[in-house]
């Protein structure tokens, strides 16, 4: 099964293989936008979630309607069975399908989940972004059916994927192009990891090999690994915390060295955010930093006298944040991604 990630004409569509071919889209109905992640452990049941924290569940037959089940978008989710899923959100918040129904949101971190494995209902693994609660590292969760697992921070880069064969066995991928392999020798109560610390039984470390000068980041991990730092996940991000202290200050890993320009932006109805249209987007916020290496760095972005005033009257705010960087000496890259501000 595979789903549709942008809303055409509000919709989001669903395409299933049956072993030699595709067959027709089915369209979902949508309340907000499109689909981000699917899973099916059977031919039987898939579950499928996406923006605006909206799922859906197959019954092999027919799609349900739309459940609203968090906050904001939901970029992962893995069933072992009809009767369990774990999906993981942008604001690094869980949830766990029972076969009738998502638990409440469970905050693991402040940054993405953007990958959840779960091989079996007693085993799930889920891998984030790099977060300033973790001191500018992305974390490993485990889950063993009925609670999850301390952070453990494992790379200094945003992970991007994860993949369990089962309890002892996982590999994960961040998004500058190391490998992380996660084994298990002496399995807890109920077949799960224990919350060890890697130098015991747990290892998970970056893949190395013998190079004779710097990485060359692609253009795509480029791209991915900024994507990765646009949304923030902090309650700093609130609006309210956002008015005290006249804009935000983010972290980000820059991956060599350049400039980056951070914008948020008000898109209304019918307004793009490349193009001169009326009406215009309202810039919100905005900042710049120049960094001469490698690594993190610190950007604030300030409120615009139109951000205060969008921000003052606005209960929630739909945001488009555009961020530009520029390599010393390379191509510049332009990326963009939406999310909401509340509270």
């Amino acid at each position: 099964m595979a789903v549709t990630t942008a809303r055409i004409n509000d919709a989001s569509y669903a395409l299933s293989y049956n072993g030699s071919s595709w067959g027709s889209a089915t369209e979902l109905e949508l309340a907000f936008g499109g689909l981000e992640a699917v899973s099916c452990p059977s031919f039987s049941f898939c579950a499928a979630t996406g923006h605006e924290a909206e799922a859906f569940t197959y019954n092999g037959a027919t799609w349900s309607k739309p459940d609203v089940i968090g906050v904001m978008d939901i970029d992962a989710v893995s069933c072992a069975s009809a009767s369990f899923c774990v999906a993981g959100g942008i604001y690094g918040e869980a949830y766990v399908y029972n076969g009738a129904s998502w638990s409440p949101r469970h905050e693991l971190i402040e940054s993405t989940l953007a990958s959840v494995s779960c091989p079996s209902t007693s085993f799930c693994m889920a891998v984030s972004s790099v977060a300033a609660s973790t001191k500018f590292s992305s974390a490993a969760f485990t889950y063993n059916g009925s609670s999850w697992s301390a952070a453990d921070n494992i790379d200094g880069n945003s992970l991007s994927s994860v993949s369990c064969a089962g309890s002892s066995f996982c590999a994960a991928v961040d998004v500058v192009g190391n490998g992380l392999i996660y084994s298990e020798s002496s399995p807890g109560p109920s077949g799960s990891p224990s919350s060890s610390s890697p130098s015991s039984s747990t290892t998970a470390t970056p893949s190395t090999a013998t190079s004779t000068g710097p990485a060359i980041i692609s253009a795509a991990q480029l791209r991915a690994l900024l994507l990765g730092q646009l949304v923030p996940h902090s309650k700093a991000a609130g609006i309210k915390a956002l008015l005290k202290h006249s804009g935000i200050t983010l972290a980000f890993r820059a991956p060599e060295a350049g400039a980056e320009t951070v914008s948020w932006y008000e898109v209304p109805p019918g307004a793009k955010l490349a193009r001169k249209t009326k009406p215009k987007p309202i810039l919100v916020a905005a900042g710049h930093v120049r960094t001469t290496a490698s690594g993190m760095v610190m950007i604030h972005l300030k409120l615009t006298s139109a951000g205060k005033r969008l921000l003052a009257r606005s209960k929630r705010l739909k945001i488009t944040t555009a961020c530009t960087f520029a390599p010393a000496g390379g191509t510049t890259l332009k990326v963009s991604r939406m999310f909401a501000v509340s509270g």
